[in-house]
């Protein structure tokens, strides 16, 4: 199973551990949409125009046409292919594929303090760490992601956190109350940790 990493720095492991170099913005911005969007996979549209939409409509085409044979070259498995497309909408295999957004987003929502611990520790850094540099649409994109996915960490955060202070482990609430700190220093559960 490939291992898709979108906490801090993007990263792609094959079923052994190994790295999985993926070349080329354009492409590790494809995995990383396509692995934000596993339920609800994308059209051809929707990807050519936040990749490509600088080009014209041929143009774009081809552009997602070959990214997309890149992709299946590089992360097939043992035959297998990783992407699924189905009618217009490309997606990920989610039997061959793990993100960690995932698992994390089952997590937060579970609501357990237990729960909260395990998801803390999957947060390797904000979501998508020095990505940038792609069409306007997917800045926007992405911002509006990495809003959402603060949020959701300063609740798991604070839960954990909470779960220590209980326990009686202030070290390590007081290390979670700052990893919140750095995420919004506004935030009064943060500040009511560390005092």
């Amino acid at each position: 199973m490939i291992s898709i990493n979108l906490f801090g720095k993007f990263s792609i492991q094959g079923a052994d551990g190994t790295p999985i170099p993926l070349a080329g913005a354009k492409t590790q911005g494809l995995v990383a949409y396509l692995a934000l969007n596993t339920e609800m996979p994308p059209s051809r549209d929707r990807l050519m125009a936040l990749f490509w939409g600088d080009r014209f409509t041929d143009q774009a085409r081809q552009s997602l046409r070959q990214a997309i044979a890149k992709l299946r070259r590089t992360l097939g498995q043992d035959g297998q292919d990783v992407l699924l497309a189905e009618h217009d909408r490309i997606g990920l295999n989610p039997e061959l594929v793990r993100v960690d957004v995932d698992q994390f987003t089952q997590l937060a929502n579970a609501g357990t303090p237990e729960a909260a611990e395990q998801a803390v520790q999957l947060l390797d850094g904000p979501l998508l760490d020095g990505f940038y540099g792609q069409q306007a649409d997917f800045e926007d994109w992405i911002a509006s992601e990495r809003q959402r996915f603060a949020t959701l960490s300063l609740d798991v955060l604070e839960r954990a956190a909470d779960k220590a202070l209980r326990e009686g482990r202030t070290s390590e609430a007081l290390d979670l109350a700052r990893r919140m700190v750095a995420i919004d220093p506004l935030r009064d559960a943060s500040q009511i940790v560390l005092i």
